[in-house]
């Protein structure tokens, strides 16, 4: 028997390919948002959804889909800021006081000198 692939196959539809399957499933689908729901099912972001329903003839309120852009930029830009964070915080252990310890000039006699502290 053939392993099937990972990923579902409406999920793994182009543009084309869902735009011939999406009449079939807003017909079937039972929820109220639907543009929440063709995101979902098709495995696409919010731009993508508002274009292709559109494309399909289904009218959405304005006011909605300003609200849709906001909460999406607000999303965007909190995954920036937990990412700029990390890169902070990760920072500690590199700079000034890390790095790759080297024989000074290449040769290894100079390790004696290296590693001499002087405690006075």
């Amino acid at each position: 028997m053939a392993r099937h692939p990972s990923t579902p196959r409406h999920q793994r539809m182009t543009r084309t390919s869902r735009l011939q399957a999406a009449p079939h499933w807003i017909s079937q689908y039972p929820g109220k948002n639907i543009l929440r729901g063709y995101r979902r099912h098709f495995g696409v972001d919010f731009e993508c959804a508002i274009k292709e329903l559109t494309m399909l003839g289904i009218t959405l309120d304005a006011q909605y889909l300003s609200q849709v852009c906001r909460s999406e930029q607000a999303r965007i830009r909190h995954r920036q800021l937990r990412h700029q964070a990390a890169l902070d915080r990760t920072s500690d252990w590199c700079g000034e006081y890390f790095g790759i310890m080297d024989a000074p000039n290449g040769d290894s006699d100079g390790w004696e000198d290296f590693f001499l502290l002087d405690w006075d």
